[in-house]
This record gives C-alpha cells, structure tokens and sequence, in this order.
C-alpha cells in the first residue's frame, strides 16, 4: 500500500514537472498532430477536476456530520485527492497543447492558462499533505483555496469559450431589454447585425480568441479581416468571404458557426447578406430602405416578437381609391396586413410636382409614412404635408426644403422621425421643430448642422437626437448601393414601364438593355423608365464622385405570354420546398436566388424524384417556346435537370412524346444564379394538352464534395409562348 502511495503521489509530480516543462519552453516547441488532437479533449476533461475537487472539500469541511468510519472516510477524500491531482494535471497539459493553436491568445487565456496551472499544483500540494497527515486547518484551507481556484478558472475559460459575459450577462443593467430593438430608429449595423454577430460570432473571434487572426468585436479590426483576407466585399455578398463561409455544409471544416454552435437563422444570414449588398455602411438607418425592400421584411420577421405594431384611431381608406393613386412614378400601400396606416413613395423626379403630389390628398388622414427622398420638394409642398395629421414619418433627404418649409410642421402632433439629409436646413429650422410631442430623431446628414450643432441641441433638447450622420471609424470611401428596379418580379405578360432608383440623391444611374455591360459599352443615363415589352437582360449600377460606383446588378426579363387553363401536378415536391404547389408555376413571382429561399412560397424542390406537370387548354394553342426557370448552385447541391420531355396533344387524342433533351451540367465552380432552361422544340404545334417531365440528376459528380448523393432540381416558373 505505502508503494502504491508513493506511486500515485511520483505520477503527479512528474505530471506538474512536464507542465513546467511546456510553460518554460511553450515558445519553442511545436506540438505534433496527434498531441493537438488530445488537446482538443481539453474542454472534456476540465469537468472531472472541479466536480471532484468540490467534492473533497465539502466532504473535508462538513466531514463532523458524515456518520462514516474513520478509515473509510480517509480513504474516499484520499482518492478523490488523487483524482483531482490527477485529472487537474492532465486537463492543464491538454489545454496547453489546445492553446498552442492558432487563435488563442490574450488577457483571458492567460488568466484561464495560469490560475489552471496553480489548481494542478494546488491539488498535488494537498495530496502529498493529505498523505503526511497534516493539520486539518492547513487541509481545509488548501482545499477552500483550490476550489476558488477552479471556479475562478472556470469562469475565464467559459468566458474565453462564449464570450466575457457570457455567465453575468444575466444580471448586468438592460439585459431585460437586450432583445428590444426600436426599429423605427435602428442603425442598421449597430442594432441589427451586430447582435447577430455578438452572438454568434464573438465567442470564437475576439481578441482572446481570434481563429483564423480574425477578430470580429472592433471595427477596425472587422475590416482588416483575418489570415484568409478581408471578411466582406462591401456591395458584393456572392463575393464575400463571411458568405461563403456561412452557406458551408454544417460538417465543412470552414463552416461558420462550427458544427456544435448554433447556427445563424436563415433571417439573420439574410440580413448580413443585405447589408453586404447594399454598401456594408456602418450608419445607415433600417428606416433609409423604402418599407417595402427585403431588409424590411427579414427584420420583421426577426423581430416578430417585439412591441405591438401601433393601433391606429382612423378609419382605413377605400381600397379602390388607393389603388388608383398608383402609378409607375408612384407606390401607395397599407403599411401592414389590414392596417389602414398608408405608405407613400414617389420614384421619378421628373414626374414629380405640386399637382402628382395633391392627387394623394384624398388619402391624408391615413398616410403615416411619406417617402419623397430625392424628389423635387419644396416648401409649398411641406406646407401640404402639414395637412396630413396622423404623418409619424418623412423622408426628404436630398430635396429643395429649407427652415421655412419645416416650420411649416409644427401641427404634426404625430411625427416621430423626419430625415432632411442633403438639404439646406440650418440649426434654427431643426430648433422649430423641437416642439412637437413624439419628435424622438431627425436625421441631417450632409446639412448645414455638425456634431458640434447636435451636441448643443442634444443638452438643449435632451427628448431629440439629432444624427449627423459622423462616424468616426468610418475612414474609408463607402460603396455606393446597388440599384434597385421596380417592378422586382422579373416575369411579365404584358409589355411595362421599368423604373431604377436609388435612395441617394444626385447618383448617376447608367444601364444597358440587352445583356451587355455598363463597364464595356457607352451605356445610357436613367432619366425616365425604360419600356419592356420582350425577353431582354437589363445592367444597371450607381455611380457618384467620392464614391466606390455600385456594383452592377441585372435583371432577365422573361415574357409568358400564355397561361394554362388548368394543370395538376403528378409528383409533389419535397416537403421543405413544396412553394404553393402548381400554383407557383405560373403567378409571375420570381423566387429569391438566395439558396436559404428556396422555401421563400416561390421554389419547388425534386431530388430523387421526377418534376412532372401536365397543363390543358381550353381553346388550342400554338406553342413557340416553353421555358424553365431553374435555380442553379453547384457548390450547394442544386443543379439543373439532366434530361426534359415534352409531351403534347390535341383535342382528346393521347398524349405523345414531341422531344426530349439532354441538358450539360454546370462545372465546379458555377455561381449561385437563376437559369433559364429552354425545353425541347414543339415546332409550333397546336396543342390542348402539354406535360413536362423534367428529371433531377440522379448522382452529383465526382469533383462535388457529396458526389454519388442526389442532386436537388428548384424551379419557380414555366414560361410558355
């Protein structure tokens, strides 16, 4: 028994000796593959020392009201000792080698690394004493030091794991009130996509832990990226590393979160991938975006959860005359489902004047939100506005108001947010409008008003912010955003007018029509909408001097000028990608070519499945062209259909096998991207039946990285001429 002691006691002073060892020479010695792998145990293992070391301290210090012989007793509290000595020792030379890793470093994993290494000494020290028979009160009092020590340790590596507050951030002042996001003021980086960083990134890229040299929690570093480059191309997500790195497979070595961490929802993905696209600014305000652009809807559905929309006290307008108000300079909308809060927004500035604006007068009482951001605004039209009394907010950034327009304003009781960027307004006209009851934030940008001006008003007026727009970090020239087209849906019947905006004034648009690039032709300046009225590709971007120019985004125009009369489908598609059915095929609506959307109610989902639809017409048809519209990411398993048959008949005769084609796959690098897929010829037959069978490819190849498992086939419309 006395050698089996001295044994023990050997094993853990030899343990303590190699984790000297490896403290003195941790700077030069390299740690094999294998060594790292055991390292990785290492938040494993740490359990076993703070549950055993606990427990020979309660039973030491409480050891009066255990009814337990004495010579047992020792004999537990003995082994739990050497446990504890044992699996401190291993834990500390296990988290040696894991920190040997590239991304740990910093004030935590040194606290985390120094006070384990004191608990594995600590433990040895009472083993060897509990062996000596010393005093009871030294005992006691070595073991009430140990297990400080391991609670403290815990702390700094469960801190160094998920962050610094990570297990007080409970208690600390606000937490009740961490989800809540006011969203009629949010910026859009601080308050939307940085808590979604802050929770699902932070914990493994911060300056403690940076994997990958990236350290994601300072602005600075943020845009200095990591050791594979910068994380995000400002105006390009296909582009960005962030994106890449987040649309991984979950088993993907590189995927972001890593498998075992909670991964990003598909709204909060979105979201990042939105700010990305539209220039990565770090002061752009959500409410900037007209209400109706995607960013507002994915943050509405993020934040579902939050305060109540309001209740409005006014009866809703007549849905017909609402309608008739829109034009294609022109969108009027209820805000929400049911809401009789309208939303109005003018497009063109060259349609836009004192007369187009009066024609919204007979819907006053319900607008609630006014976007004429741009437009050729002036004071005679803010002394209209005034004229609208449930108004909570307006844009006329860039616009021809000055003070007199918005003293104009102070009978607006309502009015919550006004945003004058661009304008001539001075600090006596913001000072006129301090007076109103729910004035919460004006935003002037690029005025005649400087931070020094919004100080003095802040102390003044302390119930207003007044945002200029400084950012101090901000030291780079910005990217412009992309342009957008309305209307978005890419799919027509009918010939219409296409407009271009941009939420920024005095940008120059610049587009082609026909699929050629703004870069590599002489392309046109927008200055009206653009007349669609066949199959046609349209370029545009955004440019502006002191600005990065847009990147240039397009559109595929596709006309369907004939819609069957009935169709059935004969397979039904994946539950997950189901859209709404055969409905889907034929409404015009495009589905998003974000890969996370293809069960955005637009995508209709086949693997291992055929695609089959059969449609019928009441009166025959002659068929020029049937067209598919795909969804193709080989990097994300979905790719086109390998073979298409067409199958034709007229009257009540049977149907027959008019053609069937082959279809080449994309190669390995092949972006995510909408394809149109021509079906086989049906040389202008006249047809009353019509079935499609489109067949998935069976296996992906062998260059994919799931190669041999099915490949998944989208599609969200069939175009037929």
């Amino acid at each position: 028994m006395k050698l089996l002691k001295e044994l023990s006691i050997n094993l853990i002073i030899g343990l303590n000796a190699l984790i000297l060892f490896l403290l003195v020479f941790e700077t030069q010695i390299e740690i094999p593959e294998i060594l790292r792998v055991a390292g990785r145990t290492h938040p494993l293992l740490l359990h076993f020392p703070i549950v055993v070391l606990l427990l020979a301290f309660v039973l030491k210090f409480f050891e009066k009201y255990f009814s337990i012989e004495e010579a047992a007793f020792r004999k537990i509290v003995r082994f739990l000792l050497f446990a504890g000595a044992l699996t401190s020792a291993a834990t500390v030379i296990l988290g040696l080698f894991l920190s040997q890793e590239e991304g740990y470093s910093g004030d935590l994993l040194q606290w985390h690394k120094w006070i384990g290494v004191a608990v594995s000494f600590i433990s040895c020290g009472l083993l060897w004493g509990f062996q000596e028979n010393i005093s009871s009160k030294f005992l006691k009092t070595g073991m009430a030091i140990s297990s400080i020590a391991v609670l403290v340790a815990g702390h700094f590596g469960a801190s160094l794991t998920h962050g610094e507050d990570f297990i007080l951030a409970p208690l600390s002042s606000g937490a009740a009130d961490e989800n809540f996001v006011d969203l009629t003021q949010a910026v859009v980086y601080n308050d939307l996509v940085r808590p979604v960083l802050k929770e699902k990134c932070y914990s493994c890229h911060n300056p403690d832990k940076a994997k990958g040299q990236l350290v994601m929690t300072d602005l600075d570093a943020l845009l200095k990226g990591g050791k594979t480059g910068k994380l995000f191309v400002a105006g390009n997500s296909d582009e960005s590393l962030i994106m890449e790195r987040l649309l991984l497979d979950v088993n993907h070595k590189h995927r972001m979160p890593p498998k075992g961490k909670a991964p990003l929802t598909e709204e909060e993905t979105a979201l990042i991938r939105i700010w990305i696209d539209q220039g990565a600014s770090f002061s752009a305000k959500l409410s900037d975006y007209a209400s109706g652009d995607e960013i507002h809807q994915i943050v509405k559905s993020m934040y579902a959860g939050g305060p109540a929309p309001e209740v409005y006290d006014f009866e809703a307008a007549d849905e017909t005359r609402v309608n008739n108000l829109n034009t294609v300079y022109r969108l009027v909308s209820p805000i929400a489902y049911e809401s009789p809060g309208l939303e109005v927004t003018f497009f063109s500035k060259s349609n836009f004047d004192t007369k187009s604006f009066e024609e919204i007068k007979p819907v006053a009482n319900q607008i609630v939100y006014l976007n004429l951001s741009g437009m050729n605004v002036t004071d005679t039209e803010m002394k209209l506005i005034a004229g609208f009394p449930n108004l909570r907010q307006l844009n006329v950034n860039y616009s021809e108001v000055t003070d007199k327009g918005l003293k104009e304003l102070s009978t607006l009781k309502h009015l919550n947010s006004i945003m004058v960027a661009g304008t001539k307004v001075s600090v006596g006209g913001i000072t006129s409008l301090t007076g109103l009851p729910n004035l919460k934030r004006i935003y002037a940008w690029n005025t005649g008003i400087n931070s020094a001006d919004s100080k003095s008003l802040a102390k003044k007026y302390p119930g207003v912010l007044v945002d200029t727009g400084a950012l101090e970090t901000d030291k780079d020239t910005l990217t412009l955003n992309n342009p957008q087209f309305l209307p978005k849906n890419a799919f027509f019947r009918e010939s219409f007018q296409l407009t271009i905006k941009h939420p920024i004034h005095g940008v120059d648009l610049i587009y082609t029509v026909g699929g050629s690039n703004p870069d590599s032709v002489q392309p046109k300046k927008y200055e009206k909408p653009i007349f669609i009225k066949e199959n046609t590709i349209v370029k545009a971007k955004a440019e502006k001097g002191g600005w990065i120019s847009s990147k240039v985004v397009e559109k595929n125009y596709q006309r369907s000028s004939i819609k069957p009369d009935v169709f059935s489908l004969k397979t039904t598609p994946a539950p997950q990608h189901k859209g709404r059915g055969g409905a889907s095929l034929f409404d015009l609506i495009e589905g998003s070519t974000d890969i996370l959307y293809a069960s955005d109610g637009n995508w209709l989902g086949y693997s291992n499945q055929d695609f089959i639809v059969e449609m019928g017409f009441k009166k025959p048809v002659v068929l020029k062209e049937v067209l598919l519209s795909t969804l193709t990411s080989t990097a994300l398993e979905s790719f086109p259909p390998s073979e298409i048959e067409i199958w034709v008949a007229y009257g009540g005769a049977p149907l027959s096998l008019a053609g069937r084609i082959k279809i080449d796959m994309p190669g390995e690098k092949s972006p995510i991207e909408r394809k149109i897929i021509a079906c086989p010829t049906v040389n202008n037959q006249a047809v009353t039946s019509l079935k499609i069978i489109a067949k998935p490819l069976s296996k992906l190849p062998s260059w994919h990285k799931n190669k041999g498992k099915a490949a998944w086939f989208f599609l969200d419309e069939i175009l037929i001429n």
